[in-house]
């Protein structure tokens, strides 16, 4: 009985974590890709499922750039869950700050 309960409770726990890690995902995701990809589902197999306009995106549609951002975005998430409140340090490649400066329209000059 208690171990029917201890399974229970465990299944619980990682739908919960991977409800959280799926909203993490969506934050960064949406903001790497300018809303373009707005929601993400990390099924309980671990994959990734991606919605855009509430239409799931399956990963051979993505571009390389697409799917780097989208693996930046769960990397990022998952940095956020394990660290809590305490500040994360990022290190990133040129291709990154690249890539973030087209997403805010800030500077094109990165080509």
């Amino acid at each position: 009985m208690q171990r029917q309960r201890s399974t229970v409770l465990q299944k619980e726990y990682y739908e919960d974590s991977l409800d959280g890690l799926g909203s993490a995902v969506s934050k960064w995701m949406s903001q790497l890709t300018a809303g373009k990809y707005d929601h993400a589902i990390v099924k309980e197999d671990g994959k990734l499922l991606i919605l855009a306009d509430g239409k799931e995106i399956l990963p051979e549609a993505l571009s390389h750039g697409t799917l780097e951002q989208i693996y930046l975005a769960f990397r990022l998430a998952v940095g956020e869950i394990v660290t809590k409140e305490e500040p994360m340090p990022v290190i990133l490649m040129r291709h990154s700050v690249c890539m973030m400066k087209k997403t805010s329209d800030a500077d094109t000059s990165c080509t």
